[in-house]
């Protein structure tokens, strides 16, 4: 999932004009449709996912990592 995300990040940020950035609602929208494809969406397997995804220290991954974690409130 982590590479698909970052590859997904990756193309954005060349498609990009210089001097803007990735709407945030965008990063949201993939962060939802990565949440609707894992199978396990226990805490014990989305809190490691979220983990990773902080350890890659990017904002758009980190974005993705507190969105899935607020989506285990529910």
């Amino acid at each position: 999932m982590t590479e698909e995300a970052a590859g997904t990040i990756c193309e954005w940020e060349k498609a990009t004009p210089d001097g803007k950035h990735i709407v945030t609602g965008d990063i949201r929208k993939l962060s939802a449709r990565l949440f609707r494809q894992i199978e396990d969406k226990s805490i014990q397997n989305i809190f490691p996912l979220c983990e990773e995804l902080l350890d890659q220290r990017t904002w758009a991954l980190g974005v993705i990592a507190f969105d899935l974690a607020y989506q285990m409130k529910k």
